[in-house]
């Protein structure tokens, strides 16, 4: 079973969720990893390519993958710290 993530886009008439396209679009990710994992990578991945949501869908190839759970994840919006967590005070993306 392989595991993919698939991004989203907001469709420029309705302004509802559709499947975004292209190369950036779906990832195939790690599926030896935990799903916290893989929402972590989404949300890091989805702020770098501007998507505003994004599924883990699973499949034995990608046209045939599938949400098992049928939910779509909002993308959280980058967040800027000044802390000593990222080692001493510099800026960090939490």
């Amino acid at each position: 079973m392989k595991v993919y993530l698939q991004f989203y886009q907001k469709g420029v008439i309705s302004n509802d969720l559709i499947p975004a396209c292209g190369d950036r679009a779906v990832i195939r990710l790690d599926a030896r990893q935990k799903s916290w994992r893989w929402h972590k990578i989404a949300q890091v991945e989805g702020i770098k390519r501007k998507y505003p949501a994004y599924s883990i869908i699973q499949g034995d190839h990608l046209l045939a993958a599938e949400s098992k759970t049928g939910n779509i994840y909002k993308v959280a919006p980058a967040r800027t710290a000044y802390s000593n967590s990222c080692g001493g005070f510099k800026r960090c993306e939490t």
